[in-house]
C-alpha cells in the first residue's frame, strides 16, 4: 500500500493481516485521511466520496481479499 507516499507492505491471510513477503499482489494507493473517512465517515457520500478517491489494483480475487480484510 501507498499511503500518503508511504509504502507499506503486508499480506492478507485468512481475512488477517500480517507482514508482506515478495512482490504484491495489490496495491493500494490512498491518503490517510480518505482510509479512514471510507471506514468511519459521517455520511454515506463522505464515505463513498472516499471510496472513490482509493485505488485498489492487482489480480481480482486478491483485490477482494484485501477490500473484505479493509472492509472497503
Amino acid at each position: 500500500a501507498e499511503i500518503d507516499g508511504r509504502r507499506f507492505d503486508f499480506a492478507v491471510t485468512q481475512g488477517r493481516l500480517a507482514g508482506g513477503r515478495g512482490e504484491p499482489a495489490v496495491t493500494i494507493t490512498a491518503g490517510a485521511a480518505d482510509l479512514v473517512t471510507a471506514r468511519l465517515g459521517a455520511s454515506e457520500a463522505k464515505r463513498a466520496a472516499a471510496l472513490r478517491r482509493i485505488t485498489v489494483t492487482g489480480d481480482p480475487a486478491s483485490v477482494d481479499a484485501v477490500r473484505h480484510a479493509f472492509a472497503l
